[in-house]
């Protein structure tokens, strides 16, 4: 009886405290629970935003060039498919073209960038630096893997002689 006695003080005792944990819990998952609704909703102002940016930055034209870029890349390494260029248009096209990729882009810009970062992407791109920046920025881009590439010709034998050491078998590289 000692002990029965000894359990229901315990629980009286427990009872308003396990009912308050209870109800934090549910605060707490409540709160979780609109933080994360907060948070897809900031990701669809941001996609919305994203797509703003997009139409900026003229994205389906630069896509459109990427498309046909690797469509001549292919039929140049390759001029016997020159009959299917239109095919092979059309593939890239549907799989990398803007059409095909805006969405997830958006979702990719979202992941990184607020809808408020968005915005002030926008209006930097609409002020004249902004333009000026994004008609140069492929230049520039393009200049840096021209250069890049051209400082490895320049450099190509002693990458070559780097190369050639490491593979010599042992034996050859323990005579010298």
């Amino acid at each position: 009886m000692r002990i029965v006695k000894s359990l229901l003080f315990t629980l009286a005792l427990l009872l308003p405290l396990l009912i308050q944990a209870k109800e934090a819990n549910s605060t707490v998952t409540k709160e979780a629970t609109q933080k994360v609704i907060k948070q897809e909703s900031g990701k669809g102002d941001a996609i919305k935003a994203a797509h703003e940016l997009f139409t900026i930055m003229n994205l389906k034209k630069i896509y459109a060039k990427i498309v046909d870029d690797a469509t001549n890349s292919l039929i140049r390494r390759a001029p016997q498919l020159k009959s299917v260029k239109k095919k092979i248009h059309a593939y890239y096209n549907k799989y990398i073209g803007w059409d095909a990729i805006k969405d997830d882009m958006a979702k990719i810009y979202a992941k990184y960038y607020t809808a408020k970062d968005l915005e002030e992407l926008v209006k930097f791109y609409k002020t004249d630096l902004g333009k000026k920046t994004l008609e140069t920025l492929p230049k520039i881009s393009s200049e840096g893997r021209s250069l890049g590439i051209n400082r490895m010709r320049e450099h190509q034998k002693e990458l070559q002689e780097i190369v050639q050491k490491a593979l010599q078998p042992k034996e050859e590289k323990a005579k010298k």
